[in-house]
């Protein structure tokens, strides 16, 4: 058991709302819901495993009805933390992703000879593997993949793949250890 889990105990709200998420999203039970935190729009393309933990304010689905999502064993997932896919995104099992994080696989067009909203959305897969500590703030960006072991810093923004183990901070994201 994560020391963050060890050290922190869920309210008498937290329960309740697990348990109306429980009956709401039929998760398994080792699924736990802090209160406020979401499931978001086609639930049946969200795949949880076992011990996920979804920390308050948080929200995670996907954003059309071909996306797909997975969330390994023993995930927690960040305090307001918004995990959108419109393709696919992959988190590994024994990851920490901290409170605030942006995860999306998605993004607008950008020509510039027809207005953004109109642009369709240029999606890329996002893999993240096991036992990657992603630190506060920070922004995983379309067609990424994460190497396993990796850390990345609080307000860090990833644009590209890491595939070595290390420390990485900034914006763009740089290894540093």
């Amino acid at each position: 058991m994560s020391q963050f889990r060890k050290n922190n105990r869920p309210t008498f709200i937290d329960f309740l709302w697990n348990i109306v998420s429980y009956i709401k999203y039929g998760c398994d039970r080792s699924v736990f819901f802090e209160y406020g935190s979401s499931l978001y729009r086609f639930r049946k393309n969200i795949d949880i495993s076992k011990g996920v933990y979804f920390k308050r304010n948080s929200i995670v689905g996907c954003a059309t009805r071909d996306s797909n999502l997975l969330i390994g064993e023993n995930t927690t997932i960040g305090f307001s933390t918004i995990i959108i896919s419109s393709g696919e995104i992959k988190i590994g099992s024994n990851c920490m992703i901290a409170p605030n994080v942006y995860i999306v696989d998605s993004n607008h067009g950008m020509s510039f000879d027809k207005p953004f909203n109109q642009q369709d959305n240029v999606v890329a897969k996002i893999v993240i593997e096991d036992n990657v500590w992603i630190g506060a703030h920070a922004v995983i960006l379309p067609g990424v993949r994460i190497v396993s072991g990796s850390i990345i810093g609080a307000n860090a923004t990833v644009v590209k793949s890491i595939t070595e183990q290390g420390v990485y901070v900034g914006s763009p994201a740089r290894k540093v250890k």
